[in-house]
């Protein structure tokens, strides 16, 4: 027996004083600032279907906002789509194979900069659009006491992402485009896991 689902949402933001992180300086300090009014909307959609030994999600979204702050484009708003895909598999008895996919698209970020004055402001920029992969493999032992996971993390290796289009002063890193750290780059992982009232057999 499957199972099909799906849902479609739609949101509406607006904020008379949003605060947010800014990037203080080019060495990835930020800090939380008053950016002014913001504006967002957008919809998401998700599609799941699930089985016995197999299951599989994909969503989709759309996000549109607009601050007090120009954009790097002088538009009023940034687009930023979003796109997820998971699915797990168990082949066998006890084994479970899980996998995920996340691409987001370009954002805004802000930063501080200085004026034609020589006064404190923030500007903002776009990031460039990154994609994270994980997967995992578990097993559990038969009275389910015992599970065993490997796997990895960002096995795309995202690390530093590009920053482009400062909307005024030097940019982030007081040089127009840059760098931004997003991650730590691609990781192993591991676990045990005991559990102390395991189901039974």
């Amino acid at each position: 027996t499957t199972f099909l689902s799906w849902q479609v949402s739609g949101f509406y933001n607006a904020v008379r004083n949003q605060i947010d992180f800014v990037q203080s300086g080019g060495d990835n300090r930020y800090v939380y600032r008053n950016i002014g009014q913001f504006k967002s909307h957008g919809a998401r959609f998700s599609l799941s279907r699930e089985a016995s030994h197999w299951s599989w999600r994909f969503g989709a979204a759309w996000t549109a906002q607009s601050t007090d702050i120009a954009s790097s484009q002088n538009k009023p708003y940034t687009h930023t789509p979003e796109l997820t895909a998971q699915g797990s598999w168990s082949p066998v008895d006890r084994v479970k194979l899980f996998t995920s996919l996340k691409y987001n698209g370009f954002q805004l970020r802000y930063f501080e900069t200085t004026d034609e004055l020589g006064e404190l402001t923030i500007g903002s920029s776009r990031m460039a659009p990154f994609t994270f992969a994980d997967a995992t493999a578990s097993y559990s032992s038969r009275s389910g006491a015992w599970v065993y996971t490997a796997g990895v993390r960002n096995a795309l290796d995202v690390q530093d992402v590009a920053i482009a289009g400062a909307s005024s002063g030097s940019g982030p890193a007081h040089g127009g485009d840059g760098l931004a750290m997003m991650a730590w780059g691609r990781s192993m992982v591991a676990s045990v896991r005991w559990t102390l009232t395991p189901s039974k057999p």
